[in-house]
C-alpha cells in the first residue's frame, strides 16, 4: 500500500492487529484507549462490535490531529452467546468446550475516523464483518496444553485461529480469515485509501447559508451535509435504496393529482436522492455526479440518432423501433433487458407489451386480444373447479392478468394507473361508510352487511 498522507493511529493493544497493518506497509502509531468498555447486552453482535470501537476511537481521537484513528474489537458468537475474552483459565476452558465440534462466528468490527487539525473528527467509515468457523471434536488434552500457553486469556473466544494450537483446533473456515485474527484487511485498506484523500469541505459560515439555484450549490450543499450530519455520513445505497422508490411514488403521486406546487417539492427530493448516491459513490470512488450526467448526455445522444444523426423517424412508434435497437447495438442480448423486475408487476407487464410490440410481436387490434383474455379465463376458472392446487391457480390467475393489461395497453390505457385508481375509489369511498355508521353511534363491527350495503350505495349515489 502506498504511503498514507495523515498518520495512522491503531487503538489497540493487540499485536496481531498491528502486525496486519504492518504486512501491507503501514507503519501504526500503537495508542491503546486504556477505558473501560461499556458493554450492551442489548445490542446485536454486529451493532456491539461497533460500538465497541467507536469507544476505543471516541477516547483518544483528539490527542491525534491530521490522523487516522483506527479502532477494532472482535467478539465470538456461538449458539447467541457472545464470547468475549476470558479472564481465567476456567472461562477459557468452558468457552472452548463449547467451541468444541460446533461451528461459530466471529464479528470484528470497525471504525476509522480522520481529524482534523484540532483532533476534531471531521470523516469517518464503520462496518463490521462476520466470518464462520467450525472447530473439530477437542480432546481434553488439547484443550489444556493450549491453555497452559496462556495465550487464550487475551483473545475472544479463548482462542487465535494464528496460533499454532489455536489453529490446529479449526476445521473449516469461510470468510476472510483476517477478520477472524481480528482485523477485515481488505475493507480496511480499501477505508483508508478512501479517507486518506477524500476532499474535506470547510465548515461553511450556517448564518450565511442561503439557498439557491443553482446546480453547483446545490451539489456543493449536498457534500456538505454528506461530511458535516451524522445521519448523512452513515448512510449507503442500500440503507437509502428504499427511500428513493418512496420519493418516486410520490412524485407520481404529485402528477396524479395534478399538483404543480407538490410536484415541484417531489422533484426535489428525487434529485437529491440522485446528488446523495452521486456523493456516496463518489467517497467510494466509484464515480461522481459529473460522470453521471456525462453517461446521460452520450446515451441520449447516441439513442437519438433521428435528432443527430442520419436516420429518419416521422412518427413516435418510429422513434420506439429506433431506441431499442441501438439499445441491442451497445451491447444488450435481449430487447427485454433493462426492464427492473421489482417494479410493480402492472408496470412490468406493460412494458414487457411494448417492447415486444415495438418490434413487430403484438396484436393489430384489441377485440382479438380480447380473444385471449377470455381463453385464459376459460383455463383459470377450470383450475378453480378442478381444485388444482394453489401454485397452478396462482399461475394462471397471472396469465389473465397478463392478458388483460395486454388489452388496456392497446386500448391506450395504464393499468397501474387504473388499479390506483381503483383502490383510491374504494379507500374514499369506505371512509364514506366509516363516518356513515360513526355518525350513528355505531361501531362497523355492530352492522349487518345488509346496514353496510345501504351505507355503500348512498356514498355511491353522494357521488354520482
Amino acid at each position: 500500500m502506498s504511503t498514507l498522507e495523515h498518520s495512522l493511529v491503531l487503538i489497540s493493544a493487540s499485536p496481531r492487529r498491528k502486525e496486519l497493518l504492518e504486512s501491507i506497509g503501514l507503519s501504526p502509531l500503537v495508542s491503546p484507549s486504556g477505558i473501560e468498555e461499556k458493554v450492551d447486552p442489548s445490542l446485536s453482535p454486529d451493532a456491539l462490535v461497533i460500538s465497541l470501537a467507536k469507544q476505543k476511537v471516541d477516547s483518544v481521537h483528539s490527542s491525534y490531529p491530521h490522523s487516522l484513528c483506527l479502532g477494532a474489537d472482535t467478539v465470538v458468537v456461538h449458539q447467541n452467546n457472545i464470547l468475549g475474552k476470558p479472564s481465567t483459565d476456567e472461562q477459557a476452558r468452558s468457552m472452548l468446550q463449547q467451541l468444541s465440534g460446533n461451528t461459530h462466528d466471529v464479528w470484528t468490527g470497525v471504525h476509522i475516523l480522520r481529524t482534523d487539525a484540532q483532533g476534531h473528527g471531521i470523516a469517518h467509515e464503520t462496518f463490521a464483518f462476520a466470518s464462520r468457523v467450525t472447530f473439530h471434536t477437542l480432546e481434553e488434552s488439547l484443550i489444556e496444553e493450549y491453555i497452559a500457553t496462556g495465550s487464550p486469556r487475551d483473545k475472544a473466544g479463548a482462542y487465535g485461529i494464528q496460533d499454532p494450537l489455536g489453529g490446529l483446533m479449526v476445521e473449516r473456515v469461510d470468510g476472510d480469515y483476517t477478520n477472524i485474527i481480528g482485523l477485515p484487511l481488505h475493507p480496511v485498506y480499501q477505508a483508508l485509501r478512501r479517507l486518506d484523500k477524500t476532499p474535506v469541505i470547510p465548515t461553511p459560515k450556517w448564518d450565511r447559508i442561503r439557498p439557491r439555484d443553482t446546480f453547483t450549490d446545490l451539489e456543493t450543499l449536498v457534500s456538505v451535509l454528506r461530511v458535516e450530519c451524522p445521519w448523512d455520513r452513515e448512510q449507503t445505497h442500500e440503507s437509502v435504496k428504499n427511500n428513493l422508490v418512496e420519493e418516486t411514488y410520490e412524485v407520481v403521486e404529485a402528477i396524479e393529482q395534478a399538483n404543480p406546487e407538490e410536484l415541484k417539492k417531489e422533484l426535489g427530493d428525487l434529485l437529491l436522492h440522485v446528488l446523495f448516491h452521486s456523493r456516496i459513490a463518489q467517497d467510494q470512488d466509484h464515480f461522481t455526479v459529473r460522470d453521471v450526467i456525462q453517461t446521460l448526455s452520450e446515451k441520449l445522444i447516441r439513442r437519438h440518432p433521428h435528432v443527430f444523426g442520419e436516420t429518419v423517424a416521422t412518427h413516435a412508434g418510429a422513434v420506439a423501433k429506433t431506441w431499442e435497437e441501438t439499445k441491442l447495438a451497445e451491447g444488450r442480448e435481449s430487447i427485454l433487458d433493462g426492464i427492473p423486475m421489482s417494479m410493480p408487476s402492472a408496470i412490468v407487464a406493460h412494458r414487457i407489451q411494448q417492447k415486444v410490440s415495438s418490434v413487430g410481436f403484438d396484436w393489430q387490434e384489441w377485440d382479438v386480444a380480447w380473444e385471449k383474455v377470455e381463453e385464459e379465463l376459460q383455463e383459470w376458472t377450470q383450475t378453480m373447479r378442478e381444485n388444482d392446487s394453489a401454485a397452478r391457480q396462482q399461475d394462471e390467475l397471472g396469465d389473465v392478468l397478463f392478458s388483460i393489461i395486454n388489452v388496456a395497453r392497446l386500448k391506450g390505457l395504464d393499468s397501474e394507473s387504473a388499479l390506483r385508481g381503483a383502490n383510491n375509489k374504494f379507500k374514499r369511498r369506505f371512509q364514506g361508510v366509516e363516518k356513515r355508521i360513526k355518525a350513528k353511534g355505531k361501531a362497523l363491527s355492530d352492522c349487518s352487511l345488509d346496514e353496510l350495503e345501504e351505507a355503500w350505495q348512498q356514498v355511491k349515489q353522494d357521488e354520482s
